[in-house]
């Protein structure tokens, strides 16, 4: 059957037809040639996802259509739409301060491509600069690493007053009468501006720095580059003008050259004619070395730069000298070679990092972004990637890119995953199986559309309430399990019918939750404050000794793993299967409410959760080293005589004692993962060489009992299924489901800054807001999470927000936007926060040492209900 050609058209949905409609109905044959194109779309997805989990031979030629058009779409894009010229900078400043200034700006909108950015600086030192010091040439070329950020970047790049030369409040930039702009290229280099020659001029040294070395001889990067142009040319070496002038896609001398000049003809006879040679005395024939191309692109290089740049951007090649896409004849073959599962899974997880990292979501990611930095080539979890050529992850990624968005678009919104277990080649177990190929923010996008489908609370109901006194609940870490606001919030709620806490996922300023806290002996405006503040106070509880809920996992007295945690392993009563039915609650509250639940549990709980199997073997060297390590001892034991000298190492005064049985002091015991003996058979016989296996094998059945905790995860199950439907949860893996609930525990203080507005009396220019970033930009990522907490109490927050998804400025995710408000006095006054709002009432301190003093005292004290 032949896979229609379609996934990488738009579909056309039909104009629905309203109840007061003045239209006639619609023509039947019109609405099924409408309908069509989206079946066949749909089925040409199925049949593409199809293969790649389970190698179905009928969507091989689906995957081959998608990958050949997607080389075409490569083969067309522009490396330099990332390319930012900065023209009239002061030449007064030094060259690395531009170098770090412009940086530091560009790091909240994704960073320069590897660090880079070009200044050029003056040969000789100026005054005031000091020796050791260069001072800036005026321009700045750099490129960004996110195409989507290019337009923010300029109007940041645009203001910034210290690169203006306007420190003061003056404009200082006079210097050579240099209009300050910044504005992006072409593809050719070029750009139509009324300082066309200032950009033109600072196009060419950046050309130059990228060709030539300082001794005007070709860098190594651009001569290994030529060298693969140049024996890429079919046929014999040295090259005859047929050879040259050969227009397969193998050649990427015709390209080359074709972008020198638009007549192939004339710039290959060029070519020849300066640097050309006969193969022998007798022949007319001119033929074109490997040396001799080296030769006649080096005096390129040297009089047009940008012309030889040009050329060598027309072969396929980005800034960087890689590949934008394959460009051998066989690529499609050499793909086949390099992808693998573990291939794909990689890439989709290392994509997922990029979008948490430069807040867009996967679409918005272009493929000739994808690069391999050192650090990622140091990355063990990144290794099936450094194996693979760039060109090969650029084409994949844009192949999952639009298996993704067919995915969302065509299957998800119609395939139900609540029947998988009945019918095991349905499109819903196809999906659970490929879950894996699928990127983050698809799945997060199709559980965030479940949850504001299932909203079941009327506009007319009172919201459920909880009420509590904060100054019972402070600096009081072992509380009696009854006398926490865990089990005070379940008994006030145990009369609430679940569906009244399904709400619509928060959002706006004054978003609505499931339910709403108030807090005795406050007077406050709004409920998202309290609402965050019983969040993080429910965490702390689960992971402490007042709750018998969780557990930390025995690798932390091993120095690994520390404060993370397991279910505690018990036999449970009434009172244990209501409680963890009220953290399934809170679980599924924590989604609606988009409010994280940080509880630090390690995979186990996260895939049993979603019903997935233990990866045994891993889960046990994370959650308990000692014992894995110790069972690793044992099973490597190959006679008694190694089993005696162990004994002997573990227990010297065994065999010296006569009055001991032969064989192991110890018994068939081991201890629970909460510190308590568990007797592993009937009568805790002793350990011998011949029941050895057997001790090893009950220890590692102990352990998988506990770790699956077969026994309390249904009533966790249980309660999210009253809050959030289970279905849609199980295409998230263990460390999406855990990032969804917990949040992010990095805080990425850049985006922050980003999503920060100043209310009336305040500017980002004022001194003492530069003296606040100052400090915050210094803070360690604990105290980063400390003045979260003060300033809106919780520590983890989210890092993507509509408004980056080319949405309204307006468009927010709670609690964004961080707001900067004035406030009376100067040094003498505290700063003060108002957490339903997200805001920092911040006085104008003199200096950046008081700005630090006062920072510090906040949020060391930010828990303390008695310090205002």
């Amino acid at each position: 059957m032949a896979i229609p050609n379609s996934s990488l058209r738009p579909m056309t949905h039909p104009a629905p037809v309203g109840r007061d409609s003045t239209k006639s109905p619609p023509d039947p044959e019109s609405e099924a040639q409408q309908v069509l194109p989206w079946f066949e779309m749909a089925l040409s997805c199925d049949l593409m996802l199809r293969h790649l989990v389970d190698k179905l031979p009928r969507g091989e030629e689906g995957v081959r259509q998608a990958l050949v058009q997607l080389r075409e779409t490569l083969s067309i894009s522009t490396p330099t739409s990332r390319l930012i010229v900065i023209c009239g900078l002061p030449t007064f400043y030094s060259r690395d301060r531009v170098e770090s200034t412009i940086t530091d700006l560009c790091v909240p909108y994704g960073g320069v491509v590897e660090g880079e950015v070009f200044v050029p600086a003056h040969h000789f030192p100026l005054p005031p600069c000091s020796k050791d010091e260069q001072l800036c040439k005026g321009v700045a070329v750099l490129q960004l690493n996110c195409v989507e950020k290019v337009k923010e970047v300029v109007e940041v790049l645009q203001e910034n007053k210290f690169l203006k030369g306007d420190v003061s409040g003056t404009n200082n930039n006079s210097d050579n009468n240099r209009a300050y702009c910044v504005v992006t290229l072409a593809s050719n280099l070029q750009c139509s501006s009324d300082n066309s020659a200032l950009i033109s001029s600072a196009v060419e040294l950046y050309a130059t720095h990228k060709l030539l070395t300082s001794e005007g001889t070709l860098c190594k990067p651009t001569q290994t580059v030529l060298d693969t142009i140049f024996s890429r040319c079919p046929g014999n070496k040295p090259i005859s003008k047929v050879a040259f002038s050969n227009t397969s896609e193998e050649n990427l001398l015709c390209p080359f050259a074709s972008c020198y000049d638009e007549d192939l003809v004339s710039t290959i006879n060029l070519i020849y004619s300066e640097v050309g040679e006969k193969s022998n005395v007798d022949s007319e024939e001119l033929y074109l070395s490997d040396s001799a191309f080296i030769s006649w692109c080096t005096t390129l290089a040297k009089k047009s730069p940008v012309r030889l740049l040009r050329c060598i951007l027309a072969t396929g090649y980005d800034l960087q000298y890689n590949l934008l896409f394959p460009t051998e004849p066989d690529y499609l073959a050499q793909l086949s070679h390099y992808t693998t599962p573990s291939l794909d899974s990689t890439l989709v997880k290392h994509i997922n990092q990029l979008c948490m990292s430069r807040g867009l979501s996967s679409n918005r990611i272009a493929p000739q972004e994808i690069l391999m930095t050192s650090s990622d080539r140091s990355n063990p979890d990144l290794t099936p990637l450094c194996n693979t050529p760039i060109e090969y992850l650029r084409l994949r990624f844009a192949f999952l890119q639009v298996i993704n968005a067919s995915v969302a678009k065509h299957l998800l919104p119609s395939v139900s995953l609540g029947t998988v277990s009945l019918a095991s080649h349905s499109i819903g177990a196809v999906l659970l199986k490929g879950k894996d190929l699928l990127f983050y923010d698809v799945k997060l996008n199709y559980l965030n559309f479940v949850i504001n489908s299932t909203d079941k609370r009327s506009g007319e109901s009172v919201p459920p309430e909880i009420i509590f006194d904060p100054l019972t609940f402070v600096y009081q870490t072992d509380r009696h399990q009854d006398a926490t606001i865990t089990m005070l919030a379940r008994q006030q709620l145990s009369r609430t019918p679940s569906s009244e806490m399904c709400v619509k996922l928060a959002a706006g300023g004054d978003p609505v939750f499931p339910f709403n806290v108030k807090l005795t002996g406050e007077t406050v405006q709004g409920t998202s404050g309290s609402f965050r503040y019983f969040m993080w106070l429910v965490a702390q509880e689960l992971q402490s000794a007042s709750l018998p809920v969780l557990v930390e996992c025995p690798s932390a007295s091993a120095g690994e793993n520390k404060a993370k945690f397991l279910l505690s392993p018990k036999n449970i009563d009434y009172q244990d299967e209501a409680l963890l039915l009220f953290c399934g609650t809170l679980l599924g509250v924590a989604m609606r409410s988009d409010v994280p639940l940080a509880i630090d549990c390690l995979r186990p709980f996260w895939s049993k959760l979603l019903g997935e199997d233990l990866d045994f073997d891993q889960d046990l060297r994370q959650s308990d080293i000692i014992t894995s390590n110790f069972l690793r001892g044992l099973s490597g034991l190959t006679s008694e005589g190694e089993f005696k000298d162990l004994v002997s190492k573990t227990c010297p005064t065994h065999f010296s004692n006569e009055e001991c049985a032969p064989g192991c002091p110890y018994k068939f015991t081991y201890a629970s993962l909460d510190g308590r003996e568990v007797c592993l058979r009937p009568g805790s016989p002793l350990i011998t060489w011949n029941n050895l296996s057997h001790f090893v094998e009950n220890v590692r059945e102990l352990r998988r009992c506990e770790l699956s905790a077969d026994n309390m995860m249904p009533l966790i199950q249980c309660g999210i299924q009253s809050i959030v439907p289970i279905e849609p949860l199980r295409l998230l893996g263990a460390s999406d489901l855990e990032l969804r609930v917990c949040g992010q525990q990095h805080i990425d203080i850049g985006f922050i800054k980003l999503h920060t507005i100043y209310q009336v009396g305040t500017s980002q220019s004022d001194k003492h807001i530069e003296y606040f970033w100052n400090v915050v930009e210094t803070l360690s990522q604990e105290d980063l999470r400390k003045l979260v907490k003060f300033a809106c109490n919780q520590e983890r927050i989210p890092f993507s927000c509509p408004c980056q998804e080319s949405g309204p400025d307006t468009c927010h995710v709670p609690p964004y936007p961080m707001k900067i408000a004035p406030a009376e006095g100067r040094d003498e006054r505290l700063i003060r926060s108002e957490t339903c709002m997200f805001l920092i009432k911040l006085p104008q301190y003199s200096s950046e040492a008081v700005m630090r003093e006062r920072i510090l005292q906040a949020i060391n004290c930010r828990d303390d209900p008695l310090s205002g």
